[in-house]
């Protein structure tokens, strides 16, 4: 069985919050995520998790890829500590969120690659 890709809820607002900023055209993406139920699980968080709702996050390559792209582009305008606001005051540096998508982007990719035939 494939293990789910998982993002909290917190990165994804953040990551919704950037693309508002310079491609509202694919804040649907994030949109679809968020009307999933988020995951439950015991809390046992390790340093660096979130303590978020972890989202399940089934994407096309190519949307998650442009996804990415965009938020890179904002890294290189803005610079690598530019934040966005979620929820109450918390806030999200851009640099974090290039970091965490693009590890999505790479799990897809593994996700989706065909294994080579056995020769």
């Amino acid at each position: 069985m494939d293990e789910e890709i998982l993002i909290g809820g917190d990165i994804l607002a953040a990551i919704y919050e950037a693309l508002k900023l310079s491609a509202p055209e694919l804040c649907h993406h994030i949109k679809k995520i968020f009307r999933t139920p988020p995951l439950t699980k015991e809390i046992a968080l390790r340093q660096g998790e979130s303590i978020y709702h972890q989202y399940a996050v089934e994407m096309r390559l190519p949307d998650a890829a442009a996804i990415l792209d965009e938020l890179v582009k904002i890294e290189k305008a803005y610079g690598y500590n530019f934040k966005f606001r979620i929820g109450d005051g918390d806030e999200r540096q851009i640099n974090f969120l290039v970091i965490v998508w693009r590890q999505h982007v790479e799990q897809l990719r593994l996700k989706h690659d065909k294994p080579l035939p056995n020769v």
